[in-house]
């Protein structure tokens, strides 16, 4: 049965959604049947994990390939993935069904069967009956109102009729659901009016997601097309501040030479009211070094969608061939400037051109780029991210190619959970020392990491916490000595611990936790100590003295008798040393104990032949301010670890 569009009112800047139908059944492959959650939803996740969406070895459907993948998180954390459900598997094909399924647990398991969307079929157009069908599902979760928007580009004709009816017979469409995607409204046009003046032969929607921004306006993207595609694509935005009621048209992305192509657009919110577009751009090889022509460009909004700045090349993200449609999203929780891509990552000579697709992620808001993991190695394409928790996401992508066909099709969509500590790992750098402190016996303590430290434990004993073996420093004469090791010299540094004060160690004193000399600030070295109102205090000099001494305190005392994460970070880049108390930089401030400023520009090589130790501070081989508490997992660096990379390991517990 044809399905029927209709049009709307509309004025030439706007227009209005009036009475939109909801509660037409979806059309299903036989009944929904929900699977039921996970018996353990308590348990941490695997690092990675997948689960097969869609697959082709499934011959009770029709489909040979799945395409253009998308994913939503919608009311009560019911994901739903999306793909075009292609029967025939050319590019020009007209029997292409919108098809999904829902997961009621966080992409752990999905609906039984498959749900379609959209339907191919006929419909009278233009004096004729003509195939119908429906491209590039973007679909949009508005929690104020509990509706999704599904936008999708309608194609009717036959491949030469549309090519010469660019216009007419492509127009972008839009359905909506009010029960997180059980039942979904009739299909609807976006008037042809709202997009006069802007550039491009058709204007039609982008596979993915759109967003929801924190002023709780609605951002979807439209692909302004030219016919032959020259000139190449470009974007604007429908957006609504009124939860869909009335839509209107952003500013397209204005071109910049030679970065003429703007498509397949993926955007995130990466601070209030600062938006990232990140797409796929083309220069037909006018752009030497870049291969085929082809490369990413991206476009910031800071007026929350309203404007752009002119496409400029990203660097950093690769992308070959032909392009393919990337995810990109940004995790608001914790942080605001965590920003993931998944994209393809395919080395010159790679035959298949679209595969080994992988994980990217920025921690400046999208500004530097760093290569995680990959998802998959070969053949892969199309991919879309979604946020599951503060350190969840999932990705849902086009895995395999499908034999004897293009390389843009694929025979399974795949659903990956995975946390940041999968995320990080190839970047998560190893300690050159660490000691757990967990020995429970002797006078020896052992170190791992690149480098070998072993300490030895002066007049300080063990006892168990929590089940495990710790040492325990009586606040008179325990210490650990290594000798004279681990200068940070002219590098960047870190140093990480745990600690727990006793509870009957009060204030009035300091507290030495670690220390390489310095046991005053005009003395060489490093030390981390709690000062004698209890703040903790980081602390450097580099060369005696007052010139080159730098520290930070936290505005926080420490004086219950809970475990607490400890990091001193020289960062020789920022030119800054920096302190985090429970993996959090936040209620620091430069100076204390000593030095007025955390600035090291222009500091020396940070060494002394003082012995390192832990327990107390030293000065000339002298220990003083033992520490009364108990210490464990103490990890140096030789490099500055990322904010991120802290707030994991304070994460992650002793």
């Amino acid at each position: 049965m044809p399905q029927t569009d209709h049009p709307l009112p509309l004025d030439r800047r706007s227009f209005l959604i009036t009475g939109a139908a909801a509660g037409a059944s979806a059309l299903g492959l036989g009944a929904v049947q929900t699977l039921p959650a996970s018996a353990d939803e308590s348990a941490a996740p695997p690092p990675y994990s997948e689960t097969t969406v869609f697959t082709n070895a499934d011959r009770t459907l029709p489909y040979n390939v799945y395409h253009q993948v998308g994913i939503v998180q919608a009311g009560d954390g019911v994901l739903l993935a999306y793909a075009e459900g292609r029967i025939a598997t050319s590019d020009l094909t007209r029997t292409v069904d919108l098809v999904y399924r829902r997961s009621p647990d966080g992409g752990r398991t999905w609906d039984a069967q498959i749900s379609v969307l959209t339907r191919h079929g006929t419909v009278r157009h233009d004096g004729a009956d003509r195939p119908v069908c429906y491209f590039n599902a973007n679909l949009l979760y508005d929690s104020a109102t509990g509706i999704i928007w599904a936008f999708c580009d309608r194609k009717i004709g036959e491949p030469d009729y549309t090519e010469q009816h660019q216009f007419e017979a492509n127009r972008m469409v839009y359905l909506t659901s009010r029960d997180n995607g059980r039942t979904w409204s009739d299909i609807r046009e976006v008037p042809a009016d709202l997009f006069e003046g802007k550039p491009g032969d058709r204007h039609v929607s982008t596979a993915g997601h759109g967003l929801k921004t924190s002023s709780g306006r609605l951002l979807m993207p439209v692909s302004h097309q030219y016919r032959h595609y020259r000139p190449d694509f470009t974007a604007s935005f429908l957006y609504s501040d009124d939860g869909g009621d009335t839509w209107r048209i952003s500013e397209p992305i204005p071109p910049r030479a030679p970065y003429a192509g703007f498509a397949e657009l993926r955007i995130a919110e990466t601070a209030p009211g600062t938006i990232l577009a990140i797409g796929r751009g083309r220069n037909g090889d006018s752009e030497p070094g870049l291969t085929g022509g082809h490369f990413k460009v991206r476009s910031v909004s800071t007026d929350d969608g309203l404007t752009w700045s002119p496409a400029e090349l990203e660097p950093d993200l690769p992308e070959w061939f032909n392009g393919v449609d990337h995810g990109m999203i940004n995790l608001d929780r914790p942080r605001h400037d965590l920003v993931i891509v998944s994209s393809s990552d395919v080395p010159s000579g790679f035959t298949e051109h679209r595969g080994n697709l992988t994980a990217y992620y920025s921690l400046g808001q999208g500004r530097a780029w760093r290569r995680g993991p990959r998802l998959v190695s070969g053949a892969s394409n199309n991919s879309d991210l979604v946020q599951l928790g503060s350190d969840l996401a999932g990705c849902l992508f086009c895995k395999g190619k499908y034999a004897g066909r293009s390389v843009y099709q694929s025979p399974r969509v795949v659903f990956a959970r995975f946390t940041l500590d999968w995320l990080f790992d190839t970047d998560r750098p190893a300690p050159v020392a660490r000691w757990r402190l967990d020995e429970g016996s002797g006078d020896r303590v052992a170190s791992s990491g690149s480098e070998r430290y072993d300490g030895r434990v002066v007049d300080a004993s063990w006892v168990r916490d929590g089940g495990r073996p710790v040492l325990e420093f009586d606040g008179r004469a325990g210490f650990v000595d290594f000798g004279d090791v681990l200068d940070p010299g002219p590098g960047s540094f870190t140093v990480s611990l745990w600690f727990r004060r006793a509870s009957a160690a009060v204030p009035g004193r300091q507290l030495g936790l670690i220390t390489k000399g310095n046991l005053v600030s005009t003395r060489a070295g490093f030390s981390v100590v709690l000062s004698t109102a209890g703040l903790p205090v980081v602390r450097v000099n580099a060369g005696g003295g007052t010139a080159q001494r730098a520290s930070q305190q936290a505005t926080t005392a420490v004086l219950d008798d809970d475990w607490h994460h400890l990091a001193l970070v020289i960062d020789r880049s920022r030119r800054l040393v920096n302190g985090f108390l429970d993996g959090s930089i936040l209620r620091w401030q430069s100076g204390g104990s000593g030095p007025a400023t955390d600035v090291i520009d222009g500091f020396g090589p940070i060494d002394t032949a003082e012995p390192l130790r832990i327990g107390c501070t030293s000065v000339d081989g002298v220990v003083g301010d033992h520490f009364e508490g108990r210490i464990a997992d103490v990890a140096v660096f030789r490099r500055a670890l990322s904010n991120l990379h802290l707030e994991e390991l304070a994460r992650a517990g002793r």
